[in-house]
């Protein structure tokens, strides 16, 4: 019987032990979503999105497959999104690529949920934290550059933004600079950069009013 008492006594502060040193790998087990097989690592940064997952995932009981696929799927995604978003708001910087993955991120979380009838959660977050990143986007980040060298070897490598701010620079004879702040005020009125040519008759409009906040002056070529 004492014997019994001591093996009960060594088993409950082994697993105590084990619970605590898993909650400090995953930087505070409490804070993070499980679903399935999947243990978020980044959830514990916003309140927003562990409530969101917490009542998607443990709330919502769904034996449906494919919900529970696309929930699986939009947590993975989610988890990724945070990390980036945390990444960004501790340098106070991120580049073109890795704001472009963030962006594609909450594209994709979108996706999955508009499988789901969640019209009673909020997701909005998504939209406050690219927002919320863009504030620290840097124009022309040479690591970001650089990355898209090693994943395309032998090609020419400019990001799209690249060369619809250096167009627009010369479409409307103001610096390059001068550009980049449009684009910007362009995306915050939403409108989708990359669609400027392909709509110039339509958008053009809007974007003569913003650029008269700007003095136009002589650019030197860009070298394409």
């Amino acid at each position: 019987m004492i014997i019994f008492k001591i093996i009960i006594i060594i088993y409950i502060f082994c697993k105590k032990y084990i619970t605590r040193l898993n909650s400090v790998h995953n930087n505070n087990n409490e804070d993070q979503i499980i679903f399935e097989d999947y243990t978020t690592k980044n959830t514990h940064t916003s309140c927003r999105a562990y409530d969101f997952f917490d009542e998607l995932c443990n709330a919502m009981v769904t034996s449906n497959k494919k919900h529970r696929f696309y929930i699986k799927e939009s947590l993975i995604i989610t988890d990724r999104f945070l990390e980036i978003r945390k990444k960004a708001l501790k340098e106070q910087k991120i580049n073109q690529y890795d704001f472009h993955e963030l962006e594609n991120l909450g594209k994709k979380h979108f996706k999955f949920m508009e499988n789901l009838d969640i019209d009673h959660l909020d997701n909005s977050f998504i939209y406050k934290y690219i927002s919320e990143v863009k504030e620290y986007l840097e124009w022309g980040e040479p690591k970001s550059v650089n990355k898209y060298k090693k994943e395309t070897p032998g090609q020419i490598v400019e990001s799209k933004l690249d060369k619809v701010i250096k167009w627009l620079a010369k479409k409307l004879n103001i610096a390059h600079s001068a550009a980049q702040k449009l684009v910007v005020k362009a995306q915050e009125k939403g409108i989708d950069p990359h669609k400027l040519q392909q709509k110039w008759a339509i958008l053009s409009p809007t974007l003569l009013r913003l650029v008269s906040e700007y003095t136009p002056k002589e650019q030197k070529p860009q070298g394409d």
